[in-house]
């Protein structure tokens, strides 16, 4: 373990002689800088906490113990270091990690545009639920997918990644009037077509930039 932690602090130390801290932080070598940096500090603390274990007392032992193997699950972490060895992995990782900021972008989109088609659709579901002509059944059908904002959110959701078949969807609710089964399919047109498929483009175009660094 000291080896191991002697071996990866000399390493780090030279790549910062080497490079350059600027460098090393730049965008193109920041994520596995500071997966090294990490790496570097759990070897540390796992040797001290390791060194105040031997040397406490059993009042203090047990939970110096506890910390000591939530320290060394960052352990883990060392069979990514691999990942510089292999161009490749390493660019898919990057890939991975420089994505994030888009990814949550695409999230926000998804969330608006659920959240509009749903308060649309959940009032003309509530309308045919809670009317008293309503056949029992049929109440019954569209509650289960559209008994709450939320609800109609995750059923807009499974339409779109496949989860549920968008027919039976829209199907359920057309008693409530062809505007709200049009309403369903013209949601599931726009993020397959529109949405899913831009974004698609932006990652692509991302990855292939990223590529040519």
């Amino acid at each position: 373990e000291y080896a191991c932690a002697g071996v990866f602090t000399i390493e780090l130390a030279l790549r910062l002689v080497a490079h350059g801290l600027g460098r090393l932080c730049g965008r193109s070598e920041r994520a596995m800088f500071t997966l090294d940096v990490i790496l570097v500090l759990i070897s540390w603390i796992d040797i001290v906490m390791s060194m105040m274990y031997t040397m406490s007392h059993f009042g203090a032992s047990a939970s110096v113990g506890k910390i000591i193997k939530a320290v060394r699950v960052g352990r883990l972490m060392r069979m990514l270091r691999a990942v510089r060895f292999l161009s490749e992995l390493r660019l898919m990782a990057n890939m991975i990690f420089n994505s994030f900021r888009s990814l949550m972008w695409l999230f926000s989109i998804l969330v608006f545009l659920a959240y509009s088609f749903a308060l649309v659709l959940t009032q003309g579901a509530t309308q045919v639920i809670r009317s008293p002509e309503s056949d029992p059944t049929v109440a019954a059908g569209i509650s289960r997918f559209y008994g709450s904002i939320l609800l109609t959110m995750y059923s807009l959701f499974k339409c779109m990644t496949g989860g549920i078949s968008w027919g039976e969807v829209s199907d359920t609710i057309q008693p409530a009037g062809e505007f709200y089964r049009l309403l369903v399919v013209l949601y599931v047109f726009i993020n397959l077509f529109s949405v899913l498929n831009i974004v698609t483009g932006v990652f692509v175009d991302g990855a292939i930039e990223l590529g040519k660094r």
